[in-house]
């Protein structure tokens, strides 16, 4: 079943084929990628994908991002592997995973190496010396999203990916995030580069940690659970995605001042958790304005601008929307 493509900006038939005709197939019961996604998202996706509206646009950088892949997947390199799809028993339930790249690590101080191999992976019976790799991901992303550092989901797919590859005998010892920030301009970084952190080149390379084996397979088998335990299960009764999974900004408060029919906030009191905090600023305040409070209340970001099933979602009629049941 596909979704349906609208075109409402009247691109090239061509942009519309291409977004039309980019369907993934998955290999086994599940993939890594689906595991680490919301299982109310992906369930309700599962059944009303046929249903789903995606303009073409919107498809354009999931384009951009798989043509960026295949570039590399063509630049052979000895010693390197790409989009190897690996296969993994979970229960009675295969799973699949497709990392982007392993290379080969040239001379690692090897007793260290050894060392933290086994202790990552202390069930396998290691030979006494063993080559060693780094798995690589690579993301077209925002500025934002690596703001604090690799995320979550990412760190959750190389480790998942790497535990794989261990488990085939193939000794993953480091993972890391390469990524091209498609936000990035010269422009800004020299206008903020005095200790602002705005990044100081487009692509940048985040190391990710490394979760050891057990961790791996309890959190594989944890969401292979959570995914056939509610397929059983109706539409509104489905698992609530959490906070993080909504990508959820919490409520705000602020101290602003009218301008010109609207509201604008002090400078250095946009930003508070309570309202005691911006109140305290206000307090402190010698400037010439009137301040006031204002409340700014949070937003789930990916169920109001990236969700694809949000019409068939519970959560969200109640939640964003107010509906009532």
């Amino acid at each position: 079943m596909h979704m349906i493509v609208t075109n409402k900006k009247g691109l090239s038939q061509a942009w519309v084929s291409a977004v039309r005709n980019d369907q993934y197939e998955r290999a086994g019961d599940y993939s890594v990628t689906q595991l680490i996604s919301p299982a109310q998202l992906q369930i309700l996706l599962e059944r009303h994908r046929d249903k789903v509206v995606m303009d073409v646009q919107e498809g354009l950088w999931i384009l951009l991002g798989k043509s960026v892949h295949y570039i590399l997947e063509q630049s052979h390199t000895r010693g390197a592997l790409t989009e190897h799809t690996l296969l993994f028993n979970i229960g009675n339930f295969q799973v699949s995973g497709t990392p982007d790249r392993l290379e080969r690590i040239d001379d690692p101080e090897e007793k260290a190496a050894m060392s933290f191999l086994r202790s990552i992976s202390p069930d396998r019976d290691w030979p006494e010396r063993v080559r060693q790799y780094h798995l690589r991901d690579f993301k077209i992303t925002s500025i934002y999203a690596i703001k604090e550092g690799p995320k979550d989901d990412w760190v959750r797919q190389t480790n998942c990916y790497g535990f794989m590859l261990r488990q085939q005998g193939i000794a993953v010892t480091r993972l890391s995030i390469e990524t091209l920030l498609k936000d990035w301009r010269m422009s800004e970084y020299m206008k903020e580069r005095n200790g602002r952190g705005y990044p100081d080149a487009q692509a940048q390379v985040l190391d990710v940690p490394v979760w050891n084996d057990a961790k791996c397979y309890e959190y594989l088998e944890q969401r292979v659970n959570l995914f056939e335990s509610s397929k059983m299960l109706p539409d509104d009764k489905l698992p609530r995605c959490s906070h993080e999974e909504r990508w959820a900004k919490p409520d705000r408060f602020a101290a602003v001042y009218h301008s010109k029919g609207t509201t604008v906030a002090a400078r250095g009191g946009g930003n508070f958790d309570s309202q005691m905090d911006a109140e305290a600023f206000i307090a402190g305040y010698t400037g010439k304005k009137q301040l006031h409070v204002e409340f700014r209340p949070g937003e789930s970001v990916r169920c109001e601008g990236y969700c694809p099933v949000k019409h068939w979602c519970r959560q969200y009629r109640e939640e964003i929307c107010g509906d009532e049941f």
